[in-house]
């Protein structure tokens, strides 16, 4: 059972529910568990608990179920190897030995079950020889694989029931055709598992034994080549071979096309007599010996309304639950827990490579057990339901293998008896020429074009083709260095498949017919080759071949460089009478090719429409020799239906560019899967899902490139085996996925097969057909490690179905075109021939690290690699550097010409200086004089006009004093009137509550109250008008009579209210004041009553009162203002003559001021004279002193211009070496650096480039400033740490750095502490994001403590694949586009101290061997020493360091 660890939830599994279950038994029944299969150490220890006396299970969940009394378990397996002996204790133990199985119980037992007839022949035949033929096969012959005699004995019996009659059959086989079976039977069962050498000793020993009845063999022929015909004779297989006919008037699909033979006619009815009694047959047999193609044509012939065909192919990753799963995908549900194949048909199901599943640390190959189970139990248990067995009905296995042995796995015994076990050998030489003579013969004919002769060269090519295969097969046996040189009929097949692309009008001769033979062979077979001695080994013996079977003149005419290609044409010229949506397509002609000149040339141009087409493509190859032929060889393949590649070479080497610009020649798409954190075997199948829908539903072609580096789990490769052996991946897709498939494709196959019946099966097989058309798989490997030989053992069917291209080192003349591409349009300040050479050392360098590499391994064996790809970084690296420091001496150049120039010009001054001083001094003494003169009319002008001034002054003191008692009188009344501000304030606010219409009330008031007619009589007194005459009021004694007649008169003037608020003050008097006391001085006279009586007129009121209160401060200011008037006449007479005083003064001043501007002129003259001669005499004087103090200097920095000449001229060797240091020296120790550095030296003085003898590469890459602050950031002082630290900064790619001791860790962490770095490990669960972050931050990024392999997320920042978006740079990450900020920085390492890093991470990144050396550990152990001891000492010394760089970067800036 499962226990879930997250959620401590347990499932059952499929033991512990059986368990469960027999506890429900009814009384009185009895249950045995029979477990059947291998014993696994730890599984069986589980059961101990069951198995003692506790008889109780225990599960991981806690549960403790104990055993039912009714319940027994019994063990059937094959060995308890695995058992321990407190397991094999427990049981009791029943030993069936194989060999009390012989042939007669079982012979006994079947002859029991046939007609006494046919058994009284078949017991003495069998008691005649079978025993003795047994003994012989196991002691003297050499079976291909190990099956125990019961297996064999039913092998036999299964031969003879396919034989015979059914017993009902009208006719019966006489004797003689008995024996005969008997003899055919034999031969099928012990002989069907030897090799031809083999057999023939088994004919020997039946012939020696006789008393059988053999058939008479021909010269030359075994008993093997004859069965039992129909009337009981002996008849020869021949005679059962049909003649495959080559249409002439159309091509069949090669893939399809089977030439009937012996070996495969034989194999087949003996496949059919097994098969149509529902048992499983077992080929055998070596790679390439139709296997599979027997299997799938005998499978091809079943009516597919009634018998349906599957196939699978096994590999290493192959699980129990794959399996499981695929078998279910096949079948239907029919009734309760019975499956089988839809709609009531049989079913076979194919297992290719059933060998191939791993054996597991028990040597149990457990995938294979549940195939057997299958086999024996009709069945297996269900997954999704515990203890369910789901049943299979009507499906048969057919199976097929290699040999097992030389590391490869056989199958379990058990699982061989399920099966009948045929031998395929290798066709005869005659089989073999009869297949391809007939494809040959029946392509080539006249009628498609070709010439005569020709087709006879070509008929002939089969046997030469077949000699030269099995030469192959003989020199070039696999070795563990070249483990893929395995030679099959398969590449005799895929040698003719490419042979047959070709049209008539291109091979027109003989020549050129083995001109392309030629170019096929080295396809299929040469290009496997790891060097170039087996290529030519292989070449030569291509020569010797054709001279000895066709003619000695077209063998020494095979040209070695000799490739055939189908997009040299281009497309045809628009007519204009196209459709709108036509595509005009280039011929596809597979003919000749001129690799030189032609090729280059068309492969530059589809380059550039490559690049216009795909976006942030920027591909820039080029295609020298080496690089076009390859591109050549990977188009070819991707040009043949169901064509799949192999391209092995060193990382950088160009697969995928090539392979991509190949595939966009095809005008297919290419695909590569997106590696996330995540990714996993569900994502490869959803994106295979897409390409098959693409491939398939679209029928568009489709490249998927397919790297190691995506390998993220070895099962991926499991499906990608599936893909390129069968084209089906188990479990792809689900029912209703196929349904809308099939349903797409319907229109589609109608309108091309339209006579084909549209049954879902027919259809599926059109799509997978179409898919295997379309679909090209080009995976791209390292042979670098033993991944690459582990996978071609655990999936064969990757190697077996691949066409392989062996990418092998780029020879110098490639290397020498790739650095005269990049630079020959570089500016380099040096001549014509010392360019070439550079370009040539170029190669040299790369080619000679490399052998320093092999060197390297063999002395410390570390592992390092130099690869394509270091090489163009190499190359980038030179330009930058030389751009770089030639830019630097230019600029000190320039200053020392530009001090020279001053030095010059400084002599030529001082004579020009001189003779100008003498014509300034005559100028100053002229001036002098003149300034003298105007000095005395200046003075004049200046004492009358002060006069004038004494005058003027006078007259406005006098005004002045005036100004002042104006002003005091003024501020006297401002104030006194101030006081009566408030009252005045008041009496406005109170007129401003008045209405028209409250006035227009009280004059209609026929009898108003008294005090508002008093309160009028003061308004009329105020105003000055007249009233009536004084007296005392009658009615109202005390007061005084009111003239109210006079008040409505006032009133009535309209402009009554505003003549109130614009009240002429100034004309109270003390007459008017007077009259109005009685009035005021009456005791209702106030506001308030006033308010009670009038309402809003008692404003007026207040008014009276503010008047009267108003006169009586303005009496006092009265007198006042008379004085004012008067003083301000006076001022205005004063005022007046100030103006006519102040413009006589105006005049003497304008008169003044152009005196003392002229004089002011005169004075600045002399003085601008007197300053200029100072000047000039100073000049003269610093010249001279500048001539005499740099006289030693000007020969110095003549020398020094001289000098920086030279260094210019012999900048293109030093920065050949730096850079060379830069690029390759990293992984090295510093013996090994030192040892590249001379012989690089000693190449530049054979190439005759200058360099300097004596170049310090430390001082020359990087300043003493900068090298002390990483001292004091803590790097060691050793120059083994500084070259590294120099690497670290400089090279052209991120750096990673083997760094056990974790110095370099440190050192990079105290450098970037400042600028943010972000710290990381690839095992952090936020790697990706911290990435991510610190690309669009623009932080440096550390990835400590990595493996020997690294997230393949980092591949496009290491590469630097950064897009360019307008002003900014994007960069993919995984399946997200980052952007990428200025300040990022990669540094990684490992704390391994001696990792064997592969050629891909080795070109990506500047790998740096930063292991401590003795003197940076002795430096580092003399720190800690004085820090422990004389902690203050050693912050001394720091402290000193720090200002010694400082002064340095200071001194460097200011004097640089």
């Amino acid at each position: 059972g499962r226990l879930d660890v997250s959620t401590n939830d347990w499932t059952d599994g499929i033991f512990s529910t059986l368990w469960r279950k027999t506890l429900k038994m009814k009384k009185g029944e009895n249950v045995w568990l029979v477990l059947d299969g291998p014993v696994d150490a730890i599984w069986i220890e589980n059961l101990n608990s069951v198995l003692d006396d506790n008889k109780t299970l225990t599960l991981a969940n806690g549960d403790r179920i104990p055993m039912a009394p009714c319940c027994k378990i019994i063990f059937e397996v094959h060995n308890i190897d695995n058992a321990s002996p407190a397991t094999v204790s427990r049981n009791g133990m029943v030993f069936m030995s194989s060999s009390i199985m012989n042939y007669d119980p079982i012979t006994a037992a079947w002859l029991q079950k046939l007609n006494p007839a046919q058994a009284d022949v078949f017991k003495p035949l069998i008691d005649h020889c079978f025993a003795d033929l047994y003994a012989f096969y196991s002691t003297q012959l050499k079976p291909k694989m190990n099956i125990l005699e019961a297996i064999l004995v039913a092998q036999f019996i299964n031969i003879i029931d396919g034989l015979l009659p059914p017993s009902d059959a009208a006719k019966q086989p006489s004797v003689p055709q008995l024996e005969r079976m008997y003899v055919f039977a034999l031969m099928w069962s012990l002989g069907a598992i030897l090799e031809l050498e083999d057999r023939a000793k088994m004919q020997e020993f039946l012939e020696e034994k006789g008393g059988l009845n053999l058939p008479n063999c021909d010269a030359g022929t075994t008993i093997f080549e004859y069965f039992v015909d129909d009337n009981g004779e002996w008849a020869h297989w021949e005679e059962k071979v049909n003649t495959f006919v080559y249409p002439p008037d159309s091509i069949p699909r090669y893939d399809s096309i089977l030439v009937p033979n012996v070996d495969n006619t034989r194999t087949e009815f003996l496949l059919g007599t097994i098969a149509k009694q529902s048992k499983g047959v077992l080929l055998i047999g070596e790679s390439g010996t139709a296997k599979t193609v027997i299997i799938k044509s005998y499978c091809g012939k079943y009516d597919p309304d009634l018998h349906l065909y599957k196939a699978l192919n096994f590999s290493s990753a192959t699980t129990p639950g794959l399996f499981q799963s695929a078998v279910e995908s096949y079948v239907d549900k029919r009734m309760g827990t019975t499956y089988g194949p839809p709609a009531g048909k049989k079913m076979s199901i194919f297992i290719d490579d059933i060998n191939m599943p791993i054996i597991n640390e028990w040597g149990d190959q457990i995938t294979n057990e549940i195939v057997r189970q299958l086999m024996e139990n009709k069945g297996f248990y269900n997954l999704d339901k515990p203890g369910e067995f789901t049943s299979i009905a009507d499906v048969q296995m057919v199976a097929a293998m290699c040999h097992p042995g030389g590391g490869r796995n056989d199958i379990p015994e058990r699982l061989k008896r399920q099966f009948c076990t045929f031998n395929c050998t290798l066709p005869s030489d005659n089989s073999m020429d009869l297949i391809f003579k007939t494809i040959a013969e029946g392509y080539f004919i006249p009628e498609r074009g070709f010439e005569q002769t020709t087709c006879e060269t070509f008929s002939k090519l089969v046997p030469i083709t077949r000699r030269l295969w099995q030469a192959v097969k003989v020199k070039m046996l696999p070795t563990p260095a070249k483990f893929h040189y395995i030679f099959n009929l398969r590449d005799l097949s895929r040698i003719w498949k490419g042979i047959l692309k070709v049209h008539g009008d291109i091979i027109t001769t003989s020549q050129l017919a083995v001109d392309l033979w030629y170019g096929e062979v080295n396809r299929v077979i040469g290009d496997r080759f790891t060097t170039h001695k087996d290529c030519d080994w292989l070449h030569n013996k291509a020569v010797e071949i054709i001279s000895e079977e066709l003619s000695e003149e077209l063998g020494q005419a095979i040209d070695r460089d000799t490739f055939f290609a189908d997009f040299m044409r281009d497309p045809p010229e628009p007519t204009g009478e196209e459709p709108d949506d036509a595509v005009l397509e280039a011929p596809k002609i597979y003919e000749k090719v001129d690799v030189a000149n032609e090729l280059k040339a068309k492969l530059k141009t589809y380059q550039d429409q490559y690049n216009e087409t795909v976006r942030g493509a920027g591909m820039d190859m080029v295609f020298f020799k080496d690089a076009a032929i390859h591109l050549v060889r990977i188009s070819r393949i991707l040009s043949v239906p169901t064509g799949h590649a192999m391209l092995v070479g060193v990382g950088g080497s160009g697969k995928q560019s090539l392979t991509r610009l190949a595939s966009f020649i095809a005008g297919y798409d290419s695909f590569q899967i997106t590696l996330t954190r995540t990714y996993n075997a569900q994502n490869l199948m959803d994106d295979l899902k897409i390409l098959y829908r693409t491939a398939g539903v679209k029928g568009k072609g489709v490249t998927f490139i397919f790297t190691d580096n995506e390998i993220k789990d070895e099962n991926f490769l499991e499906s990608m085996n599936n893909v390129i052996a069968s084209g089906e991946v188990s479990g792809m897709f689900q029912r209703d996925e196929i349904d809308e498939i099939l349903g797409e494709l319907g229109p589609v196959m109608k309108a091309e097969m339209p006579r084909h019946p549209q049954t879902n099966e027919n259809l599926y097989e059109y799509f997978i057909n179409r898919v295997k058309t379309n679909l090209h798989v080009v995976l791209c490997f390292s042979p670098v490690g033993e991944k690459f030989r582990n996978r071609s053992l655990k999936f064969p069917g990757l190697f077996s179905g691949c066409t392989m291209d062996w990418f092998m080192r780029w020879p110098k003349d490639a290397l020498v075109e790739v650095s005269s591409h990049f630079l020959s349009n570089y500016h380099l300040d040096t001549p014509p021939d010392v360019k070439q050479s550079i370009i040539q050392s170029m190669g040299q360098i790369q080619d000679g690290v490399a052998e320093t590499c092999i060197e390297y391994f063999n002395r410390f064996r570390r592992q390092t690699h130099v690869t394509p790809k270091s090489y163009l970084s190499f190359l980038a690296g030179y330009k930058d550097i030389y751009t770089e420091k030639y830019g630097e001496i230019k600029m000190l150049a320039s200053r020392m010409e530009t001090g020279l120039a001053k030095l010059l010009e400084a002599s030529k001054s001082v004579a020009e200086l001189s003779e100008m001083l003498v014509v300034k001094e005559k100028d100053l003494a002229v001036a002098s004089k003149e300034a003298d003169i105007v000095l005395q009319e200046v003075t004049a002008s200046t004492a009358a006009a002060e006069k004038v001034k004494a005058s003027v002054q006078k007259v406005k003191d006098k005004a002045q004093a005036i100004v002042d008692e104006i002003s005091k009188d003024k501020a006297v009344a401002t104030t006194k009137l101030a006081a009566a501000e408030p009252a005045l304030l008041e009496a406005e606010r109170a007129l401003s509550t008045i209405k028209a219409a409250d006035i227009a009330t009280v004059r209609k008031l026929g009898k108003p109250p008294h005090l508002i007619m008093r309160i009028m009589d003061c308004v009329l007194l105020l105003f000055q008008k007249p009233i009536s005459k004084i007296g005392m009021d009658s009615d109202r004694p005390g007061f005084i009579m009111c003239s109210w007649s006079e008040s409505l008169k006032l009133m009535g003037d309209t402009k009554f209210l505003f003549n109130l608020l614009n009240f002429p003050k100034d004309t109270i008097n003390d007459e008017v004041v007077e009259l109005l006391e009685p009035y005021l001085e009456a005791d209702d006279f106030n506001l308030e009553r006033a308010k009670a009586v009038s309402g809003n007129v008692a404003g007026l009121l207040s008014w009276c009162i503010a008047m009267s209160f108003f006169f009586s401060i303005n009496k006092e200011v009265l007198p006042l203002k008379a004085n004012l008037a008067v003083q301000e006449g006076r001022l205005a007479i004063a005022n007046s003559d100030l103006a006519e005083a102040q413009g006589q003064l105006d005049e003497k001043q304008r008169e003044l001021d152009v005196a003392q501007a002229k004089f002011d002129g005169a004075v600045a003259q002399k003085q601008a004279l007197l300053d200029d001669a100072e000047a000039t005499r100073r000049k003269m004087t610093n010249a001279t002193a500048l001539i005499d103090g740099l006289a030693g200097e000007k020969t110095r920095w003549t020398e020094a211009g001289r000098r920086f000449s030279d260094q210019i001229r012999r900048l293109v060797g030093d920065a050949l070496l730096c850079t060379g240091f830069l690029s390759y020296s990293g992984p090295f120790n510093q013996e090994f650096r030192d040892l590249l550095i001379k012989n690089w030296k000693t190449m530049c003085l054979k190439n005759k480039i200058p360099f300097s003898e004596e170049l310090d590469l430390i001082k020359m890459l990087v300043d003493p400033a900068t090298s002390g602050e990483w001292v004091l950031q803590g790097l060691p002082t050793d120059n083994l740490s500084i070259q590294n630290g120099i690497i670290v900064t400089k090279a052209t790619r991120f750096p990673l750095l083997i760094d056990p001791q974790g110095q370099g860790t440190i050192w990079i962490k105290k450098k970037e502490e400042k600028n943010d770095l972000m710290v990381t490990q690839l095992n952090n669960k936020y790697f990706r994001t911290h990435l991510e972050d610190a690309l669009s931050l623009g932080r440096p990024c550390l990835l400590e403590d990595v493996g020997e392999e690294l997230d393949p997320a980092l591949d496009n920042v290491l590469e630097k694949n950064f897009i360019k978006q307008g002003s900014s740079f994007k960069v993919k990450v995984g399946d997200k586009e980052c952007d990428v900020m200025k300040g990022f920085m990669m540094y990684i390492t490992t704390k391994l101290p001696n990792p064997s890093y592969t050629p891909e991470i080795s070109a990506r990144t500047s790998i740096i061997d930063f292991t401590v050396t003795q003197k940076g550990l002795e430096d580092q152990l003399l720190g800690r020493v004085i820090l422990t001891e004389k902690a203050e000492l050693e912050s001394e010394r720091n402290k000193l360091m720090e200002e010694v760089n400082a002064n340095k970067k200071t001194n460097a800036r200011s004097g640089g």
